[in-house]
Order: C-alpha cells, then structure tokens, then sequence
C-alpha cells in the first residue's frame, strides 16, 4: 500500500484487461477495446476478475485520472504521479481502487509462491545445504525490485511464478527423466507461462535443450520423443486454444502484427547499436534491484554500489568454487541442475537482447529479466556462501538475512512514499474528526467536520470537505471570528483544501 493506485509500470491498462473481463464476459481485441494490455494472453486478468468480484467495478470512484503534469508526458510536466488522487484513492480505498488493490493482493500471493519455489529449488539441488535455498528465497524475498512489483498489478507477476515453477518441475522431471507423468507437469507450467506472456517463452526453448541432452546422456531417445510428446501436447491442449483465437482474429497466432500497429511508439524505428546495448545494462542493472514507480523513483546511488560489489563477490566467489570443484558430485546431478539454471538464465537474456532489435528502450526494464529470478539468487547465495566455509555459512545467512531486510524496509519508507505526497486527506483520518458535522452547499460540497488548535493569539481552523461532484467553479471557504455581541473581529477565505 505504500505504492498509490495506479503509480506501478502500466497498471491502468492492466486493470482495463480486468474490467473488460468483468463487464463483457470476453477477452478484449486489440483493435477495438482502449485497453493498454488487450494484446496480452488472459490467465493473469482471468484471476484478477475473480479475486475482484466483490468490488463494483462500474462505479466511477477511485477511477484512473491522468495527470496532465506527468513528467513522461512529453509536455515539459515534472510530476513524479501519474495519478491525480482523490480521497477514495486512500485507506480503506473505495471504488476502481479497492477492485485495484484486491488485484494487487493476488500478485503478492504469487511473489509468496514464487519465494517458496525458490527456496525449494535450492534444496533440491543442495539437500545437505539448507543455507543456499534460503539465501536465494532471502535475497529474492527483500530485493525491493521484487517486493515493489509484487505489490503492483502487473502479470509479470504470474509470469515470474509460472517459470520458477517450470525450473523447479524440470530439476524433478531431469530425476526421473523417463516419467511421462513429470514431464506432463512440466507441460503444465510452460502452459500457463504461455497463457500469461510472451516474454517468458525463452524458458520453452531450455526444456527442450534439457530434453536433448538427457537423450544424449542416457543414449535414449525415448526421453527425448515421450518427454517432448507430453511436454507438447499439455501445452497444445491447455494453452493452444489462445494461439488459435489470435490466428482467426488477427491472421497471427502470436497477433504481433496487430501489436507493431496499434503499439508503434514502443518499436524500435533505428538499428541496434552499441551505445544501445550500454544504456540497455545500465538500466536493466538498476531497475533490476531498485527503481520504482513508472521508472522514475530510482533507489539512492549508496544502494546500487552496495548491489554491485555483492554481485561482483558473489561472481568471483562462484569461479573460486567452480575451480575447487565444489558443486561436483559422481553422479553429476548437481551439476546437470545448475547447468540448467544457467541455461535458463542466458537463454532468458538472449531472448530480451533479441527483443531490443524491435523495441525501444521501453524494453530496458529489468522486470523481463526477473522471470529468472531464481536462477540469479540461487547463483548469487552460492558465490557469497563459497567464500566462508561451510560450517561457517550459517553465520552469513544469520547476518545477512537482517541486513537485507533492514533495505528493503528502508525503500518503501524513505524512498517510495515520501515523494507521493497525499493531497487528499485519507479516508480513514474522518473517523478522528473531532467535531463532526454534515452540512451540505448546494449539493456540491459536504463539510464532514473541523478542528480547531490556538498557539498564543494565533487560531487554526481545519475544515474537513468532500466534493460531491466536480466543482463548476474554483470555490473559497471563509471563517469569521466574532465576539460574544457578533462583531466581526478577522476573517479569513481560503481555497478549499488550505488551512486558516
């Protein structure tokens, strides 16, 4: 709650796909509905519409409205806030709002599994090194990258769980490489990655290089033909009816056609260059672990230079345990595991290096890179813990742990909130109001309450007004101070919304 409505990369389209949802009962096409998402397959907003239903989402409440001093506006505005925000826009939050923020909870939900997977990959890979496991869901837990879009409404959200998910089932499946059962589950999570989105399909292309090579290595093509039979068929059966409704609407089953149409101003118009490619690691880096809002409430500089040398200790400490053979074992399934991840991962930037050949810097964010999540933490906790010996690493996940949490307190708190400053006054404070009224001006207005505070000979009156409709006129409020016989003493008008 300490991001406002609407104030995380694309929301107002991500709940458009949700309302469309609601109140047609369809899926939207993208050249008819004005929702910014509409292109996006529907597994995310299917669960959105759900977890949404008790709130009335026809109700102009808590609705979106845009402000015209946006700093991404492209009209010299340097307004951090997309949002004009009203009352109903704060706690207990009303409308549009309270829709938007159920929906939120379901991706927290998500980001909870996906910790859990994580933590549970690290222990399969590692059964006598708890310490790896939860190092990884640790550093995945508190990177405030992670907590600020688990806490938006983004289906990067499913996405990010339903790969962690297919990583986790193949290190299964790559146990028992023979049982078309865990291969069937694996299909069961690239279904739903690709029911979700498209920029998480590069994970499609590591199962089956994990397919081949078990074939290679056990000299059976049976895994390879009945893996990739049932990997392919439970995704054809669960999954394929979406591609087979965009070919029949837009003659594309991908309907990218439709996209690089109606979506220009995100294609890329120039070549990839190099200078492209050195913005493109800059801001991958930092919105990676740390910038917020609708990329424009970056983290302090101290913190991304903390980031850097962990990694870069984390980066040597994994080449110091790979040169004393520290992840060997004779059956080779930890190494085949961790082969995996790192295909995953590498497959995973390739497809977003791909990508940048079509889209513009728009496609920077490192929210695409955090679907391999759980490879980069489980590398990350494994370099750091190669340096302490391993009756020691304990200590480190005990000093850690408290560490990194301390951070990811400190962002939403001294980072994020401070700079959404909150004109309206929360919903819940009018339960506080010491001297309630409920006097109504002409329909327009209802004065809810005042407060009064003296300094020596000075008086402030706090009046507590609702707007019942949009204002025709910018309207003033005035306070008279008599005496007991009536006479007037001072005055003061002020615009609604100031002290007096």
């Amino acid at each position: 709650m300490m991001t406002p409505a609407w104030e995380a990369p694309d929301e107002v389209g991500h709940f458009a796909y949700i309302r469309h949802i609601r109140e047609t009962g369809s899926l939207p096409d993208v050249r008819e509905v004005a929702a910014g998402e509409a292109h996006q397959p529907p597994l995310y907003y299917l669960i959105g519409a759900i977890v949404s239903l008790p709130v009335d989402l026809s109700t102009a409440l808590g609705k979106f409205h845009v402000n015209p001093n946006f700093m991404w506006n492209r009209n010299g505005g340097t307004d951090v806030n997309v949002n004009l925000r009203g009352s109903a826009d704060t706690f207990p939050f009303l409308g549009q709002t309270r829709g938007l923020h159920l929906a939120r909870l379901s991706s927290v939900l998500m980001g909870v599994a996906t910790i859990a997977l994580i933590m549970r990959i690290g222990h399969d890979i590692f059964p006598t090194r708890s310490e790896v496991g939860f190092l990884a869901g640790a550093i995945t837990a508190f990177n405030p990258q992670f907590l600020f879009l688990s806490g938006a409404l983004n289906n990067d959200n499913l996405l990010i769980l339903t790969v962690t998910g297919t990583i986790w089932q193949t290190l299964r499946a790559m146990k028992r490489p023979f049982s078309r059962r865990q291969w069937v589950y694996v299909g069961i999570w690239l279904s739903g990655v690709m029911l979700t989105k498209l920029t998480g399909a590069a994970i499609v292309l590591a199962v089956g290089a994990v397919l081949i090579a078990l074939s290679i290595r056990r000299r059976s093509f049976r895994i390879l033909l009945h893996g990739g039979l049932s990997v392919g068929l439970s995704m054809i059966i669960l999954s394929g009816w979406w591609y087979i409704r965009n070919q029949l609407l837009y003659g594309d089953p991908l309907g990218y056609s439709v996209y690089e149409e109606i979506f220009a101003v995100n294609m890329r118009r120039t070549p990839l260059q190099w200078h492209d490619l050195r913005e493109f690691v800059g801001v991958q880096f930092r919105s990676f672990w740390g910038v917020f809002g609708w990329m424009n409430v970056p983290a302090p500089d101290w913190y991304f230079t903390a980031v850097l040398l962990i990694l870069l200790a984390a980066f040597i400490g994994l080449i110091v345990a790979l040169i004393r053979r520290q992840f060997h074992q004779p059956d080779n399934d930890k190494k085949q595991s961790l082969l995996f991840l790192a295909t995953a991962l590498l497959l995973q930037e390739g497809f977003i290096v791909w990508m940048l050949t079509r889209c513009n810097a728009s496609c920077y964010q490192g929210r695409y890179l955090l679907p391999v999540v759980a490879p980069i933490t489980v590398f990350v906790a494994l370099g750091l813990l190669a340096w302490i010996p391993t009756q020691q690493q304990h200590l480190l996940v005990k000093t850690a742990v408290p560490m990194i949490t301390a951070v990811a307190l400190f962002m939403p708190l001294q980072v994020i909130s401070p700079v959404y400053e909150i004109t309206p006054l929360p919903l819940w404070q009018t339960w506080l109001i010491p001297h309630k009224t409920d006097a109504t001006f002409s329909q327009m207005f209802r004065l809810h309450g005042h407060e009064r505070s003296q300094l020596d000979d000075q008086i402030q009156v706090d009046l507590y007004w609702q707007a019942m409709q949009k204002p025709d006129f910018d309207y003033s409020a005035f306070v008279h101070l008599v005496d007991a016989g009536g006479q007037l003493i001072t005055q003061d008008d002020q615009g609604i919304g100031q002290s007096m």
